[in-house]
């Protein structure tokens, strides 16, 4: 999930993981990226699609979304490149 605003992702994730059962990888604040902000994390396809019903609630009411993937069974060379 990645919004325009560091304040708004910062609850957003909250709102994130206190709605599902996920896991948080990385919160990603401000910088060398524009202001922008990222919040990636995993757990089963259900709990990752609830949470991020949850967090993009409140991203989007203030109109501060870039994008939101998700990626059911990521390939274990994924994992590698995230840490």
């Amino acid at each position: 999930m990645e919004s325009f605003s560091l304040a708004s992702m910062i609850i957003a994730a909250d709102a994130a993981l206190k709605a599902a059962d996920i896991q948080a990888l990385e919160l990603r604040l401000g910088s060398g990226l524009g202001g922008k902000a990222y919040f990636t994390f995993t757990g089963d396809v259900a709990a990752v699609e609830a949470g991020i019903e949850a967090g993009k609630a409140i991203v989007v009411e203030k109109g501060l979304l870039v994008d939101i993937e998700v990626i059911p069974s990521p390939a274990e060379k994924l994992w590698t490149t995230l840490f």
